[in-house]
């Protein structure tokens, strides 16, 4: 068991090391936004959405844009020698689906007007 949790480490240090990861932003603002525009989340907690997404944006004091924050990530592990990308049939899949839970959302959307 141990030795099994020793060699996770060592593979999460070599992943951190050695692999450029990709962060699908589009996922997680609407993940973050979600859940402050469900149904079930009393109203009152509906205009923290407007905040979150303007911190996601970068645009409250004291906030980098979440897409500045990632890109920085990616360009500093890019900068290292003999890293891994990610495949780019891995990603296909993360961008399509993106693109339909945006498109598709907005009905959700319309009771929080």
């Amino acid at each position: 068991m141990i030795r099994k949790v020793e060699l996770q480490f060592r593979k999460q240090d070599f992943e951190r090391a050695r692999r450029v990861n990709f962060f699908n932003a589009s996922k997680m603002v609407f993940s973050g936004l979600r859940i402050l525009l469900d149904e079930q989340t009393p109203s009152e907690r509906r205009p923290a959405a407007v905040v979150r997404i303007r911190k996601y944006a970068g645009l409250e004091p004291g906030n980098k844009s979440l897409t500045e924050i990632l890109k920085q990530r990616a360009m500093e592990q890019m900068a290292k020698p003999g890293v891994v990308y990610p495949a780019v049939p891995r990603l296909r899949p993360s961008c399509r689906v993106t693109a339909i839970t945006w498109r598709e959302s907005p009905h959700s959307w319309k009771s929080t007007n």
